[in-house]
């Protein structure tokens, strides 16, 4: 009987995680530190791989981590482009 899979058979893991891109006060605080710092590439770089490193350790797919740490850099680029012009990004 052990050669049958049905046996073996156990249900997939499902990890559901909410984006990144939705945790806005997260972005904000990130982004503001960003902007004042001498090279806010240094800070954006940093949080997206903490991120992914985060994700990874999770277990999460390459290519869910992948699409979230992409959405994460973006929002941060545009929050910290927004805050360097003098405006916020309405919430």
């Amino acid at each position: 009987m052990s050669d049958l899979p049905l046996f073996d058979w156990q249900p997939p893991e499902k990890l559901a995680i909410f984006p990144t891109v939705r945790n806005r006060p997260k972005i904000h605080k990130t982004a503001l530190s960003a902007a004042s710092s001498k090279n806010p590439e240094n800070t954006i770089r940093a949080t997206v791989e903490r991120a992914r490193a985060s994700f990874q350790r999770k277990g999460l797919p390459a290519d869910l981590i992948g699409k979230d740490a992409a959405d994460l850099e973006n929002a941060l680029r545009d929050q910290v482009e927004f805050l360097r012009r003098g405006r916020e990004v309405a919430r």
